[in-house]
């Protein structure tokens, strides 16, 4: 049994269903023209799943490196050890990767631990993606990367939570087991009257 211990921290995204005009400092497009990327964003009010809009992206020329094509949103905050998680809607006009990326976004642009690529189609669906933060940091990027290939993609709807820790319990007759699978100490109430045994193993 998993007890989780609390309920999920947001992070905040600005703008985050694209109701506003796609443009700095909310969200940032970049297109990798000088070496043969093609794409253009819009705020498309015709096609959206949440609100009454979506950030359309149309690619007219990719060469298949993902990342030479970005929607991010930049200067977002993690802390080291603590588990993210990413949730947002999409679809493509026909079956393609979308790659996503929390990235710095200067020189050395270390990944701060989210690369993932997922299979987006024609319907809206909702993806989600967990990571682990590499380290402490308030100039990540959340990035959307599109370079594999030409045509269109949505995305609508973008979530960053927190994902609070999870212990593992489990009860006998005669005792309890509680199992911290975090790097961090946690604080967990328990019913009826256990003794803690101490020591480097289980008498």
């Amino acid at each position: 049994e998993t007890v989780p211990m609390g309920p999920f921290i947001p992070v905040e995204v600005v703008n985050p269903g694209f109701e506003a005009p796609i443009a700095l400092p909310a969200w940032s497009f970049w297109t990798d023209a000088g070496n043969g990327y093609s794409a253009t964003v819009q705020h498309d009010t015709a096609d959206f799943v949440e609100g009454a809009a979506s950030a359309r992206i149309d690619i007219a020329s990719a060469l298949g490196e993902p990342w030479r094509i970005e929607l991010a949103q930049r200067d977002r905050s993690f802390v080291q050890g603590k588990v993210y998680r990413l949730t947002f809607y999409a679809k493509a006009d026909r079956a393609r990767p979308l790659t996503l990326s929390a990235q710095k976004g200067s020189p050395d642009w270390r990944n701060y631990g989210l690369y993932q690529t997922v299979n987006i189609d024609s319907t809206w669906r909702e993806y989600e993606v967990t990571f682990e933060a590499r380290e402490t940091t308030s100039e990540s990027r959340v990035q959307f990367m599109v370079g594999a290939a030409t045509g269109a993609v949505w995305i609508d709807d973008v979530r960053l939570n927190e994902v609070p820790p999870e212990i593992m319990r489990r009860e006998f007759d005669r005792g309890l087991v509680l199992l911290n699978p975090t790097r961090e100490p946690q604080t967990v109430t328990v019913e009826g009257k256990f003794r803690r045994i101490v020591g480097d193993q289980a008498p």
